[in-house]
């Protein structure tokens, strides 16, 4: 994918074959990668919460067991005068423990 160029470099390394070079074609989103692989036509990294159903239902395949930490964060922001806003302070609760539990990794 052109904008996560590094994802196959990352993936390949944590797999010990940071030898190879990962080529074929690239896609500008994580969309278009996984919808050519839901089609058939290659393989694609994908983030779990964007593939978990699809695995699930088992229109993908993960081939192998190796996962690998995306390297970046995700950040919540907010007006600090909403902070306290009752939706907010729901989402806020619900965000931290699925990331605590590591439900959305």
């Amino acid at each position: 994918m052109s904008h996560s160029k590094e994802d196959w470099t990352h993936w390949l390394a944590a797999a010990g074959l940071d030898t190879l070079a990962a080529r074929g074609p690239s896609f500008d989103t994580y969309l278009m990668a996984l919808q050519a692989a839901l089609d058939g036509v290659g393989v694609a990294i994908g983030l779990r919460p964007y593939v978990v159903d699809d695995l699930a239902a088992k229109r993908l395949v993960a081939p192998f067991r190796l996962t690998v930490p995306k390297r970046r964060a995700w950040y919540l922001a907010y007006r600090p005068e909403r902070a306290e806003e009752a939706g907010l302070v729901v989402f806020r609760s619900w965000l931290h423990e699925v990331a605590r539990s590591g439900a959305g990794a």
